[in-house]
Order: structure tokens, then C-alpha cells, then sequence
């Protein structure tokens, strides 16, 4: 088993632990999963971790803005803070901060780049076009 080191922490690679978490990121990726089972640790701030719960309550192929986040966890003020909270998210698509635009509606920041912001929510949009017409049929 390979090792890798970070500073004085010691992190064991273990692709079989990984398994889970690949399956689902997968099955979000063909626009068939929405929600991820899988737990997972987000040290953070009791301001951030409101934040980020905030964005788990976003439903998938849909956006709110910085300021509705910040009214959902009553700082309606603290727009600026809710953004860099947003940007500190530890655990991207899972916690879809992807799903957080600006007011006039534009993506305006994400630690993964625009061009991947955009496409995670075309993704979305075309998973929920997907499932629609599924229902049609």
C-alpha cells in the first residue's frame, strides 16, 4: 500500500475504500444519482458548516443565490461571509456549491473554474430534462 505525506500527517492510499464514493460520483455524472449516501467529514466553523448545510438543501438542477443563503441561515447581511464560506467548501459537488450564482443569475466563483461550474449545472439541467421525459414516455 502506497503512502503519502502532507506536512506531518500521514495519508494511506486505499483505492477499495474509495469504491463507494467513485460509483456515486459516476452515477452523478450520468445524470442518474441527485443525493450522495456517503458520509463525510467538513471540519468547518459553526458559520460555515450552516452555510454548507444550506447548499446540501439546494435541490439538484436548480440555483439560489449568495443572498438567499444568506437569509436561509438568518444573516441576511452576510452575503460577502456566505461567499467566502461557499468558497472554503471542503467537498465540491457532493456540497453543491456549484449551485450558487449571483443576482443577475451568472456563475460568479468557483474553486473548480467557471467552464466547471457551468458544466455541473448543465449537467443537472440536462439529468432533470432526462428524468422528465422519462416520466413522459
Amino acid at each position: 500500500m502506497g503512502r503519502a505525506y502532507f506536512f506531518k500527517c500521514q495519508f494511506n492510499r486505499n483505492g477499495i475504500g474509495l469504491t463507494a464514493y467513485i460509483k456515486e460520483l459516476d452515477e452523478y455524472a450520468q445524470g442518474s444519482r441527485q443525493l450522495f449516501s456517503f458520509s463525510f467529514d467538513r471540519s468547518g466553523t459553526p458559520f460555515q458548516q450552516a452555510v454548507w448545510q444550506a447548499l446540501q438543501d439546494i435541490p439538484y438542477g436548480e440555483t439560489v443565490t449568495y443572498s438567499a443563503i444568506a437569509e436561509k441561515i438568518d444573516k441576511p447581511k452576510a452575503v460577502r461571509a456566505v461567499g467566502t464560506a461557499i468558497g472554503a467548501n471542503p467537498i465540491l459537488i457532493a456540497v453543491p456549491c456549484h449551485r450558487v450564482v449571483s443576482k443577475s443569475g451568472r456563475g460568479s466563483g468557483y474553486r473548480g473554474g467557471l467552464d466547471m461550474k457551468q458544466a455541473l449545472l448543465e449537467l443537472e439541467q440536462w439529468g432533470e430534462a432526462f428524468k422528465l421525459k422519462s416520466r413522459e414516455s
